[in-house]
């Protein structure tokens, strides 16, 4: 699928309402999926997960690649960013599951006159890949929507008539640490210490690192990027590690029909060597997660993925149970997340190309609902969708199921909620909306620190010590008259300075959330931790509440 374009597009409406896609054949694409007329009639919701596409490194390769500028200024601006390459790929992935889910026969949805955020949402992480790849695809899969922007955060506070100007993509409010739903493990202190010591358990890697192919391979890698950690004096474990760096560098260049790893001395990857370099990188990224063990009770799917396989289950119970319009979710994406989510599930996945993808389909046949999942490694590639089956997912499995090993089949959606929901959660959010509604008419602090101590083990936060180590040297230097506080304004400066910027309108709510008055009253240390703490801890409902508060 190389981004071919076509002519002809125009969106109709049929007389009975259901919302249809008419496409020139000039503008077809090679690859189709599908959707059968028994599924077309018992489909109910789709929630799609996916990864952005291809982007520009986060940095160079190293000393001797001479295909990447070496200034910082250059990596400082770009570094990671999506390319009109990765938008192109998800373009085309929105065309595919246009053709799958709004052509003539499809139910799913039926009866809507027009797509706007009551019949479809969009959630992203805080970084530019993401928020582009979530358009892109967008273009293609709705490509006469209006599309409108909008942190978490300031969701809770919006009303119904926001929603029905066009189709929202919700952006996480944090860029890195304190994204709950697409970083979560980064909540855990104890991630990374886990991670390297579960990659140096590999059998897989341990193999390696005695194989005398993957030390010439290595060693030639070495001679192409001359990046240190490389070297031949590093430990064999470290280089292949490392390595997996390098795979990524080469899987960008090949997405951009680039000759990969140009060096000076003419040294190439010939394709048995590329291959085992995917093969480094593939194993490398599976124990991000899941165990070298192999067991589902020593990986980091829950701890990893938790929180956004509960808000999965959510938006399709929600609607499984009448209470959202909701037909299609889309969450935009990183590699770690897929893998993460997937590990919690039960999977072990063979590789995560740009633009690869979850999606979960909601079927009903009005008493039963039941899930079908599929997993698609390379939507890039045109023969990828058809070779996808409905995955019956292992959640009660002991050990990871690789895709491919995976039965074929559905799960219920009872089954999905006994290995996604955490309890709790939605009580917890329900009990910050009525906070909100009653703060401007009695104290609620008390109330709000009980919540966020007492409530739902996701809704905890980093402690007051730890956000001083972390931000307290910050909050004085932003205090001018060191009176200990900061005016309203003050904090807005501040909490746009640390990634969690906010409306004036949301501030002022917040502030009186805390039994302050934004006008008068500044905030301590104390009250901006409860306050940050409200913003990342309790994170709008995701299955389309909000609410109106008085000011």
């Amino acid at each position: 699928m190389k981004g071919r374009r076509g002519p002809g597009r125009r969106w109709d409406v049929a007389s009975v309402g259901v919302l249809l896609v008419s496409i020139d054949p000039c503008s077809s694409r090679a690859s189709t999926w599908p959707l059968s007329a028994e599924d077309a009639s018992s489909l109910r919701q789709v929630v799609l997960v996916h990864r952005h596409g291809a982007r520009f490194p986060t940095k160079p390769t190293g000393k001797a690649d001479i295909a990447w500028p070496i200034r910082t200024q250059f990596w400082e601006s770009y570094k990671g960013h999506l390319t009109p390459v990765g938008s192109s790929q998800l373009q085309d992935i929105g065309s595919v599951l246009r053709n799958r889910y709004l052509d003539d026969k499809a139910y799913l949805f039926g009866g809507v006159q027009k797509i706007d955020g009551t019949s479809l949402a969009v959630y992203t992480s805080n970084i530019q890949r993401t928020l582009q790849s979530a358009w892109a695809f967008l273009l293609g899969f709705v490509p006469f929507a209006a599309v409108f922007f909008a942190f978490r955060s300031e969701r809770v506070f919006s009303d119904s008539a926001r929603r029905a100007a066009g189709v929202p993509i919700y952006i996480e409010d944090a860029v890195g640490s304190d994204d709950r739903l697409f970083h979560e493990w980064r909540l855990d202190d104890k991630y990374e210490e886990w991670r390297m010591q579960n990659l140096r358990r590999s059998r897989f890697l341990q193999d390696m690192s005695c194989d005398r192919e993957y030390h010439k391979l290595l060693d030639k890698l070495f001679k192409c990027s001359k990046d240190e950690r490389l070297c031949p004096s590093q430990s064999m474990m470290d280089r292949l590690i490392a390595a997996k760096d390098l795979d990524t560098q080469v899987a960008i260049e090949e997405a951009h029909n680039r000759p990969v790893l140009v060096n000076e001395e003419g040294i190439s990857l010939n394709t048995h060597e590329r291959q085992l370099l995917q093969e480094i990188g593939n194993e490398v990224k599976r124990r991000w997660y899941g165990a070298a063990s192999g067991l589902r009770c020593d990986s980091y799917g829950k701890k990893g993925a938790g929180y956004l396989a509960h808000k999965i289950w959510r938006h399709m119970q929600q609607r499984a149970e009448g209470k959202s319009h909701l037909r299609f979710v889309q969450m935009s994406c990183h590699d770690t997340t897929l893998a993460a989510l997937a590990t919690h599930l039960g999977l072990e996945l063979p590789m995560i190309g740009f633009g690869a993808f979850l999606v979960f389909e909601l079927h009903s046949d009005g008493d039963t609902h039941w899930i079908k999942t599929y997993y698609n490694a390379t939507p890039t590639e045109e023969t990828s969708y058809s070779r996808l089956k409905s995955l019956a997912l292992p959640l009660g499995e002991e050990r990871l199921v690789k895709v491919r090993n995976c039965a074929t089949g559905s799960v219920t959606l009872g089954d999905f909620a006994s290995h996604c929901e955490i309890p709790g959660v939605e009580e917890a959010f329900q009990s910050f909306l009525s906070l909100c509604c009653d703060s401007g008419k009695r104290p609620t602090r008390k109330a709000l620190t009980n919540l966020l101590q007492n409530g739902a083990g996701s809704l905890k936060w980093m402690s007051f010590g730890t956000w001083q180590e972390r931000y307290g040297e910050a909050f004085r230097c932003i205090d001018k008259n060191n009176d200990g506080k900061l005016s309203c304004s003050e904090v807005q400066s501040a909490l746009s300075e640390w990634g969690y910027s906010v409306s004036r309108e949301t501030l002022e709510r917040l502030f009186r959330l805390v039994d302050s008055d934004p006008e008068h009253d500044g905030f301590d240390e104390e009250d901006l931790h409860l306050t940050m703490s409200a913003l990342v801890g309790i994170r709008g409902g995701l299955h389309g509440q909000s609410i109106k508060v008085e000011a």
